[in-house]
């Protein structure tokens, strides 16, 4: 079990890699990276929903401050938070919350489902959110599409080396 110094510590890494690298990167202004959403995935299975209800909002609500946006930050990593639960009962068995914490080292495949699954979730939110028209949410998919694949591909990079 990793200390709450070790996962502050991993908040400032996240953020401080999303606003000065992340943020500022673009491919074909389709694929944006928000690896911050990490964050969120990697709490300890024991974390209570309301601190990951709470978390979830203040990590947006960073997000929202250094990048000028009005919540959608906010929102997306709020409604990430809120289904996680629900999204890792759906792919890692009880035995394996109970015992371990969600990283590919201890449930394997049922992560890269997991993290995959709210990765696109969050960024389609916020997309869409962005977009805030419904003419707007076929670009709004296709970002989320591509922009998760790419986080995902990060995330699951940082995984295998954290083995």
């Amino acid at each position: 079990m990793e200390s709450r110094l070790s996962y502050l510590l991993h908040l400032a890494v996240l953020l401080l890699l999303q606003v000065l690298l992340f943020n500022n990167f673009s491919i074909g202004g389709i694929v944006n990276i928000y690896i911050y959403v990490y964050f969120i995935l990697m709490l300890p299975m024991k974390t209570g929903r309301s601190a990951l209800l709470w978390m979830g909002f203040g990590v947006g609500l960073l997000m929202d401050f250094f990048s000028g946006t009005l919540g959608i930050h906010a929102a997306s990593t709020a409604l990430v938070a809120f289904l996680r639960p629900y999204v890792l009962g759906l792919y890692a068995s009880q035995d394996e919350l109970e015992k371990y914490a969600p990283a590919l080292k201890y449930i394997g495949g049922s992560f890269v489902k997991y993290a995959v699954t709210l990765i696109f979730i969050h960024h389609f939110t916020l997309f869409a959110l962005s977009a805030f028209s419904l003419s707007f949410l076929g670009m709004a998919l296709l970002k989320g599409v591509a922009s998760a694949a790419a986080t995902s591909l990060i995330v699951i990079a940082v995984e295998r080396l954290k083995m």
